[in-house]
């Protein structure tokens, strides 16, 4: 490849698809509006992502995201499109549920949007053998959301239903207590 051909092409347009497997890793970055007390430092950034090399277990950072996501506890990504889903986890401001393309070859995020959970505390996604709704449990309100997703491009759509065991009345337990 001569070197005006590959300064005039992008860094991905260069990189041989590698194998193995790209693993995205969540971190904590504010410890105060936790319903647990973690040990440990706060992260300066919340997403990190490495490619895994199956022979060995060796993990290689590639990309470390740079829009800024307040505690991502837990992520999923989509069997069939390029898209992975981050819940964020406080019980003092609603919980997001955030979307992220994902750069097959240099682990870069890049954000498409974010959804409330309806709830506080959200911790744990899942998706419908169909890959139609997504399940989102809000722990600190008991609640369980269902969001579609939309069939093209695996964006979340809007709340479908959420089952509150309370039937809307407060929790009695506080996290400031």
């Amino acid at each position: 490849m001569s070197a005006m051909f590959a300064a005039a092409q992008p860094a991905e347009a260069m990189l041989e698809p590698m194998a193995g497997q790209l693993i995205v890793v969540s971190c904590y970055t504010r410890f105060d509006n936790l319903a647990h007390g973690p040990r440990g430092t706060e992260a300066k950034q919340s997403l990190y992502t490495f490619w895994m090399d199956p022979a060995n277990g060796q993990m290689t950072l590639l990309s470390v995201s740079k829009d800024t996501v307040m505690n991502p506890a837990f992520s999923r990504f989509h069997p069939e499109k390029n898209m992975l889903y981050t819940v964020t986890e406080s019980v003092a401001e609603p919980g997001e549920i955030v979307s992220w393309r994902v750069c097959p070859l240099t682990g870069k995020l890049t954000k498409v949007g974010s959804k409330s959970a309806g709830g506080t505390s959200t911790c744990y996604i899942t998706l419908d053998r169909g890959c139609e709704n997504m399940l989102v449990v809000n722990y600190w309100d008991a609640t369980v959301g269902v969001f579609g997703l939309d069939p093209t491009n695996g964006a979340v759509q809007d709340c479908r239903s959420m089952f509150d065991p309370k039937e809307g009345r407060p929790m009695k337990a506080r996290h400031d207590k």
